[in-house]
């Protein structure tokens, strides 16, 4: 470890800075110290990672004694953060980890993200989580893992679509391969609890919902990945709620309902929070079961059974769905009995049916007929029903009817009352119907026949019950709206007679009434037949309502509008709705006519509840602003209002441009005169300077004609003197060249005499060494003890022997050497006298000072004298005339810059009304034209409208198109107007007639 403590003057605060390691990180340690508290407690330590060092989950974990599971990948650590308090009461670290981390649950895993770590240490023991998000079901959903303990991520969710979770996990084809209802994929769970085993590789939730008492499911992996759903049913469950087609189990009580999905068989599975209902085991698919309770159902009467253990596989429509139980053999009557029957409960969206089937043989009219049937029990009564394979020909005796498929249908209420009805098959263009003759039990010669289709085009029905040219006679841009027509759940009524079948009434006639699909929109609808002439439909629809911008209601708000077909041959086809429409602010009835191209309709009102006009709405989608084209056409009310305001945003707008020239055109008045005056000023001084110019032009050419003479006077003499002076040089320049060859002798000869000197040293020097080392020898063998004297006297010899033979030659050398030496110094000697010589007789002052200098320049004196005296009365005329120049110069200077600023300012002042007369003129002359005509006769606008999608204009904003008469001139403008901006339109209209104007 290593610190730098620092604290301040006085010592109330300590800071501490430093590294340490742990768990086998370097880290960044800070100790402080809370003034205001003492012990242990006031010491506070945070610490981070060193720059480069690395850190895992795994390693924290076993610092503060805990252990991860193994399946937990090793995550790198970022962010980390290490908090303490000293007195040891709390250890936190915290940290974010960029590892990447997909727990091994479906197909491709689920990916965790923002993964978050925590530790901490208390007195009480060491606690930590892995914590992160994954998203599952278009939510994001925090997850944690508690340390210890097994890898199992748990969270809490408000709310989430459950099978958008599971196909999140598993996959799409591995929710869609089990065709589930959309009601069902729609579901929205609450208080969802998530668990993810990661050692089990498992998913599970448990959940509340609207009518649930709880709901578990579970993801695992079979031989492939696969769940279970299991949701368990309130006993007062509203089936309703989950579709309208199963409005009719709301009067049916099924306590312990539970309805299983399953994309797997396990006969071991358990749905352990849903028990005891859930029982033991699931099979692949969709099953609902319950305990139905069969009083006020009449079964109940028949079965003679209070309950019965239902069950229904679901499939891809809730509308087919049927509670389904085995009864075995039940007697209807004597001699009839329904062999294996089984019991069937099928909801529709008002009510619910129940029959109990079975295979039974019957005679009907002497004819005998196998039949396949069953009795349809009601709270009252039963009625038989069977169906014959094949064809019964001639039924009741008709010649050449026949009727496939047929039905038998006798029943009676408990009181023994009877009812007698036969069905079959119908077919009408495409679409294949259910046939069926009620009779009157009180007065069979009255019958209906009614066939029910799922569907049925209206097209098909003009087609079979019209003539030819009824359908031959329909335009082109409407045909493909009248084939898109169609109907569901349609009931067709074929009536003889008026005729009362219990407590029905069907009047006479052929009719069709059903649900009705046109263009996008439903209604329910009645459709009469007239076979000579074509057909009506009417009907209602629910109110059409496009956001706040646009709704179309019956003349009661609430209501929707009227739906009106007709296909005649004595009329031109009509589809329209009627009604009343709701746009821009006006709200009028309408009739909204569809065709091929889309629809249309007409109105009229006062738009955003302003102005009067009339309104054309067009568009290929009602039930949408962004293709709902809106046309508008303003009345006069609006045009006037336009007009006026315009009219007097540009009068005034002239006014202010004609006030603005007038003040220009002033300004280049003023700055005019100004130019004048100054003009006549520089003219005067500038004749004054001229003349000035001219006086001392004559005074200075009468001085400098002086001064020319005293310089020619002078300039003699300093030649004379220039002469001299060379020729004193030159006599000087020869004697300075013989005292040079003199000195090179002396040089030459000293040279030569100390050569021979520094030979005769050197020899010496040699001499002197020699002498010496002999000098030494003889001390050295003086020195030897006796009995070395006798080898040292030869040693001694030989040393000393040869050194003064050397010394002896050197002192031949350098005797000779000493003569030349004297000899080299006598020509030294001679040559010094020489240069002596010379030196004394060399003139050493300056030439100036020779007398023959000395007497010219006393003449210079006198000349220059003269000189001065005629420049000085020369500079004296200078500085007269100067001044005067100066000063007539400065008068003409000043009057030019006066010019010059005035001759600017006119320029300016120009410019200014120049740019004024371009940018402004056109404005400026609205007002002579009102003046001439009358502010009235300014700006007419005869016409206004504007056309945009219904998104684009119901905030009012618009693009105006208007026809003008501006000044007597007509035009057409385009300009964008605020209907809650009056004032701001106006200018827009005032700028766009006048595009100089600017407002």
């Amino acid at each position: 470890m290593k610190f730098t403590f620092t604290r301040t003057a006085d010592g109330t605060e300590i800071d501490i800075t430093g590294t340490a390691s742990f768990a086998g990180a370097g880290m960044v340690v800070n100790v402080k110290r809370d003034p205001s508290a003492t012990g242990a407690a006031a010491w506070s330590l945070h610490a981070g990672l060193t720059d480069g060092a690395t850190l895992n989950a795994s390693a924290v974990a076993a610092a503060y004694g805990l252990t991860v599971a193994s399946s937990l990948p090793d995550l790198i650590l970022s962010g980390c953060a290490l908090d303490a308090t000293l007195d040891g009461s709390a250890v936190s670290f915290t940290a974010t980890s960029p590892s990447q981390w997909t727990v091994p649950v479906g197909p491709d895993g689920i990916s965790v993200g923002k993964v978050a770590v925590a530790f901490s240490r208390t007195t009480t023991g060491s606690t930590g989580s892995v914590s992160g998000t994954v998203h599952l079901g278009g939510v994001d959903i925090p997850i944690a893992y508690a340390v210890p303990g097994g890898l199992t991520l748990h969270a809490t969710v408000d709310s989430v679509a459950p099978f958008a979770l599971i196909q999140d996990v598993v996959g799409a084809a591995g929710v869609g391969a089990l065709s589930l209802p959309p009601e069902l994929v729609s579901l929205a769970l609450t208080d969802v609890v998530l668990a993810i085993d990661v050692d089990k590789a498992e998913l599970s939730f448990a959940a509340s919902g609207p009518g649930f008492k709880r709901v578990q499911a579970v993801v695992r992996k079979g031989t492939g990945w696969g769940f279970a759903v299991g949701i368990e049913l309130d006993d007062d469950y509203r089936f309703s709620s989950l579709s309208p087609a199963l409005t009719g189990l709301d009067t049916v009580h099924l306590p312990d309902a539970l309805i299983v999905i399953s994309s797997f068989d396990d006969t071991a599975f358990t749905f352990d929070e849903l028990q005891p209902v859930a029982g033991k085991g699931v099979s692949e698919g969709v099953l609902l079961d319950g305990r139905l309770d069969l009083s006020g159902l009449g079964a109940d009467k028949f079965l003679g059974e209070a309950h019965l253990d239902v069950k229904a596989e679901i499939g891809p429509s809730l509308a087919d769905l049927e509670l389904d139980a085995g009864v075995g053999d039940i007697t209807i009557a004597d001699g009839v009995v329904l062999k294996e029957a089984k019991f069937a409960l099928h909801p529709d969206p008002e009510n619910v049916s129940i029959s109990v089937s079975g295979a039974v043989d019957v005679t009907i009219d002497s004819s005998p007929l196998e039949f396949i049937g069953g009795v349809s029990v009601v709270p009252n009564g039963i009625s038989f029903f069977a169906t014959m394979k094949g064809t019964w020909q001639d039924p009741f005796g008709a010649k050449g009817i026949a009727l496939t498929d047929v039905s038998l249908q006798i029943g009676s209420d408990f009181e023994g009352v009877p009812s007698i009805g036969i069905a079959g098959g119908l077919t009408i263009g495409a679409f294949q119907g259910n046939a069926a003759v009620s009779f009157n039990s009180q007065n069979p010669a009255q019958s209906v026949l009614i066939v029910a289709f799922n569907h049925l085009s209206l097209m098909d029905v003009v087609d079979t019950f019209c003539p030819s040219q009824v359908t031959a006679d329909i335009p082109a841009d409407v045909q493909g709206t009248l084939a898109g027509i169609s109907l569901e759940n349609v009931d067709l009524y074929v009536v003889p007679e008026d005729t009362s079948i219990g407590a029905l009434t069907y009047k006479q006639g052929l009719r069709v009434g059903g649900t009705l699909h046109v263009s996008g929109f439903t209604a329910t609808a009645d459709v009469e037949v007239d076979q000579q002439n074509g057909i009506k439909a009417s009907g209602s629809l629910s109110p059409v309502v496009v956001g706040d911008v646009f709704s179309l209601t019956g003349t009661d708000p609430k209501n929707g509008p009227d739906l009106d077909i007709e296909v005649t041959t004595s009329a031109v086809p009509k589809i329209a709705f009627d009604g009343q429409v709701n746009l821009l602010g006006v709200t009028a009835g309408a009739s909204v006519s569809l065709s091929d191209s889309g629809f249309d309709f007409r109105c009229a009102g006062r738009v955003f509840e302003l102005f009067s006009a009339d309104v054309h709405s067009y568009g290929g989608n009602l039930q949408s602003g962004a293709g709902f084209m809106v046309h508008a056409d303003l009345q006069q009310d609006f045009l006037s209002d336009l007009a006026r305001r315009a009219a007097a945003v540009l009068q005034q707008a002239g006014a202010d441009a004609q006030a603005r020239i007038t003040a220009a055109q002033q300004s280049v008045t003023a700055a005019n005169a100004d130019v004048q005056r100054f003009t006549t000023s520089v003219q005067s001084a500038q004749g004054d300077l001229t003349r000035a110019q001219a006086d001392a032009t004559q005074q200075l050419q009468g001085f400098s004609a002086k001064v020319a003479q005293a310089q020619q006077a002078l300039g003699a003499i300093d030649a004379q003197i220039g002469t001299t002076r060379a020729q004193i040089q030159s006599e000087r320049d020869s004697a300075a060249a013989q005292l040079h060859d003199l000195q090179q002798k002396l040089i030459v000869a000293q040279s030569a005499a100390g050569t021979l000197t520094n030979q005769v040293n050197g020899q010496q020097a040699q001499i002197n060494q020699l002498n010496g080392e002999i000098s030494w020898w003889n001390n050295w063998y003086n020195n030897l003890a006796w009995y070395d004297k006798a080898w040292g006297w030869t040693e001694l010899g030989a040393e000393v022997g040869w050194r003064g033979t050397q010394v002896a030659a050197l002192e031949v050398s350098i005797q000779g050497l000493r003569g030349s030496l004297a000899a080299a110094n006598g020509v030294l000697q001679t040559a010094q006298q020489a240069v002596n010589a010379a030196l004394a007789a060399q003139a050493n002052y300056p030439i100036d000072q020779d007398p023959r200098i000395l007497a010219l320049q006393g003449g210079e004196a006198a000349a220059r004298g003269a000189l001065q005296t005629a420049q000085s009365a020369l500079t004296a005329a200078q500085q007269v005339t100067t001044a005067a120049i100066a000063a007539a110069s400065k008068a003409v200077d000043g009057f030019q810059q006066q010019l010059g600023t005035a001759t600017m300012v006119l320029q300016a002042a120009n410019a200014a009304l120049a740019q004024l007369n371009s940018a402004i003129g056109d404005v400026a002359a609205v007002g002579s034209y009102i003046t001439e005509h009358g502010l009235d006769s300014l700006l007419d606008v005869k016409s206004a409208s504007f056309t945009g999608t219904l998104d684009a204009t119901s905030g009012g904003s618009v693009t105006l198109d208007a026809d003008v008469v501006f000044q007597g001139t007509e035009d057409n403008v385009h300009l964008a107007y605020d209907f809650h901006d009056l004032v701001a339109g106006a200018e827009e209209l005032a700028k766009e007639v006048l595009p100089a104007l600017h407002v």
